[in-house]
Order: structure tokens, then C-alpha cells, then sequence
């Protein structure tokens, strides 16, 4: 399983999630533009000016993708790649707009797979979805995931 997030604010990582995409970076670290290395912010040994990744020597800066600037190759690969595999994906709180994340529902789909959309209002995405939780995912999914253990008998 992996967690595809277009937020930069740690969240996924704070609550325990293990594999997690940061499409657009994340804003509590710092990232080698060359060999795409990442720290805590930190962390960082900051001995220069522009900072040089330990690494490679290659110019580091804010892990956060900011507009206009291309989204690191390394974690699109890995998106890429989850989205060819996986058999189902849970779209939670997306305006289903912004690509190249938005397209990734969509390849599910076009293979087969199963899509969920948790979200209060309808998206580009909705239609596509065999099933739509409409309202605040903080309303949601909690009922989802007791549901899942009644099922489960947990």
C-alpha cells in the first residue's frame, strides 16, 4: 500500500503511515535538486550558501514543489509504478484536478481496479468511482474503518 499526497504539511507521516508519496514535496525537509536526497529541515547541515547536498554536491533547497517547477522524478516513478499494480484506490479529499495526480484514478479504473472517492462535494473523478462517500472525510472514513472491523469481527 502506498499513500499518494499532494500535501506538504506531514501529516501522512505523522499519523504512521510508512510508504508515503509526497507529490509535492514536504515542507519540514530540504532536497538535493540533482540526486533528490531528502532531510529534515532540521537536520540539514546548512555550511554553505547556496547549500550543497552532502551527497552529490548537487544545490539543495525546500523539499515543498512550488509552482512551475517539476515535480521530483523519483516519487512520480513511484506513483507511476503503485498505480500499475494496485487494484484499488481510495481518493479522499481531492478536487480530482490537478495532474499528473488527478490521472492516476483514472489508470486504476481503465485496468479494472475499484475506486472509493471520500469528499464532500462531486468531482471530475465522481463518476467514474463505484463507490462516492459524500461529506467531510473526517466524518467518513471513521465510519468506514468501524464498519471494516465489524465486518472483520475485530
Amino acid at each position: 500500500k502506498l499513500t499518494i499526497t499532494q500535501n506538504v504539511d506531514n501529516l501522512h507521516v505523522r499519523a504512521g503511515s510508512e510508504r508515503v508519496a509526497e507529490i509535492h514535496g514536504n515542507r519540514t525537509k530540504m532536497r538535493c535538486i540533482a540526486c533528490e536526497s531528502r532531510w529534515p529541515r532540521d537536520e540539514f547541515p546548512f555550511e554553505s550558501s547556496p547549500p550543497k547536498c552532502p551527497e552529490c554536491g548537487g544545490l539543495v533547497k525546500g523539499d515543498t514543489v512550488m509552482f512551475g517547477e517539476p515535480i521530483p522524478r523519483g516519487v512520480l516513478d513511484r506513483c507511476f509504478e503503485a498505480t500499475e499494480w494496485c487494484d484499488g484506490m481510495l481518493a479522499a479529499g481531492t478536487s480530482a484536478t490537478v495532474y499528473p495526480a488527478a490521472g492516476f484514478p483514472q489508470t486504476i479504473k481503465g485496468r479494472g481496479g475499484y475506486l472509493i472517492e471520500a469528499n464532500p462535494n462531486d468531482t471530475p473523478l465522481s463518476v467514474f468511482c463505484d463507490v462516492v462517500l459524500r461529506g467531510p472525510t473526517g466524518e467518513t472514513l471513521p465510519r468506514v474503518v468501524e464498519r471494516v472491523k465489524e465486518i472483520k469481527g475485530v
